[in-house]
């Protein structure tokens, strides 16, 4: 009893420690912009030329493919190109570059204009860092042949895998340069609110954002008269009125929703609820988390937790991490997944990403609800 004691009690302050120090610091994107760029250094100085930009969603490879006129009588060094484009902090792999002289190909002797483009020598080199990132082979993970090249620790969006050509360009003539790119697992699959149509998002991480529900989410309140009451227009109250919602402002307005628990005996839930999705493979790497601002810290206790079908769930009363936020101001709230699964959540069958109950006078505005990938080193639950 007293290592179960404890073992709770050390939950209890990894979810604070989460919530102090914000867990938003890695970004990943909805959608991933790849670009290739050629750089080249002349008597006018360097410059960058933006060979092709390509969208990138989801875990699969994708190619990015474009055409560079070289127009320098003379480099000043030799030129180079490099892939870039994500945000920050988003891994992702290369393979297959391609780069051919269209003169040469239309007389049938094109030859690749680069080394150890695939990575097929079992080697990085001659690869090399734009920016202060890590490079690696893959061998797991690739589109053709043995190896693909991974790209990760990037601290700025220009960060990326470089590669010069391996004889000189010459003025005058376009080069077809492609290259094969994905996103590495996390990245394709853990998504950050993007300010969009609610639809366009995924909603198996993205369950509440530009004041609307996303997908076939919804927005249920529950009370002792009725535990499964819909709403309409992010307007509405339980059925016994133990709370009530309405649209309010984030950034801007009705991008939010304002939720009231009334000054009376009783339990009011306000909760989304939709079909299972399964967060197992992720649940000790992202944190369920919104944006939040108090307007009435709770009096009373505040269940905060997802569902998994009756009688399946995991939560926890957080009334003193409500108590402890600033009153009327917005902050990141992130709490790991797996604390919720410490406390009973099966993350394979979630069927409500987010339950949030009390049976006193509170009221907050929450807005942007989804899942975050946790920072490399970030405390949870399970350790």
């Amino acid at each position: 009893m007293n290592q179960y004691k404890q073992k709770l009690k050390r939950a209890a302050q990894n979810i604070s420690l989460a919530i102090m120090f914000g867990i938003s610091c890695l970004i990943t994107a909805h959608a991933a912009d790849f670009s290739i760029t050629v750089k080249t250094k002349t008597i006018n100085g360097d410059q960058y030329n933006n060979v092709a930009t390509k969208s990138i969603t989801g875990d699969h490879w994708e190619l990015i493919s474009g055409h560079y006129k070289h127009s320098n009588d003379k480099d000043l060094a030799s030129p180079y190109l490099y892939i870039e484009g994500p945000n920050k902090g988003i891994n992702y792999y290369i393979d297959s570059l391609v780069v051919v002289d269209l003169n040469s190909e239309l007389s049938g002797s094109a030859e690749n204009l680069t080394d150890n483009s695939g990575l097929e020598t079992g080697s990085v080199s001659p690869w090399f860092k734009n920016g202060d990132i890590k490079l690696a082979l893959e061998n797991a993970i690739v589109n053709d042949g043995k190896y693909s090249l991974k790209v990760s620790q990037r601290t700025d969006n220009w960060n990326g895998a470089a590669i010069a050509f391996n004889r000189a360009l010459i003025s005058g003539h376009t080069y077809k340069i492609s290259a094969w790119v994905k996103l590495a697992k996390s990245e394709a699959t853990v998504k950050t609110v993007q300010k969009s149509n609610p639809s366009s998002v995924n909603s198996n991480y993205v369950y509440f954002t530009d004041g609307k529900p996303t997908g076939e989410w919804g927005i249920v309140l529950g009370d002792s008269s009725d535990w499964t009451k819909g709403i309409k227009n992010n307007t509405g109250s339980s059925a016994d009125k133990q709370l009530a919602v309405k649209p309010a402002t984030y950034k801007v307005a009705n991008d939010a929703i304002n939720i009231k628990w009334a000054r009376k005996k009783g339990k009011g839930q306000f909760a989304i609820y939709g079909a299972n999705i399964d967060l197992s493979s992720l649940q000790d790497s992202v944190a369920l988390t919104m944006e939040v601002k108090v307007i009435r810290k709770p009096k009373k206790s505040v269940q905060f937790g997802l569902d998994c079908g009756y009688p399946c769930r995991g939560e926890m009363n957080i009334q003193k991490m409500f108590r402890g936020l600033p009153k009327g101001e917005w902050v990141t709230f992130p709490i790991p997944l797996n604390c919720f699964v410490a406390q009973g959540l099966d993350a394979s069958r979630i069927n409500g990403p987010l339950l949030i109950a009390s049976d006193g006078s509170f009221e907050i505005e929450i807005a942007d609800v989804r899942m975050e990938q946790l920072p490399e080193g970030a405390p949870t639950c399970a350790n």
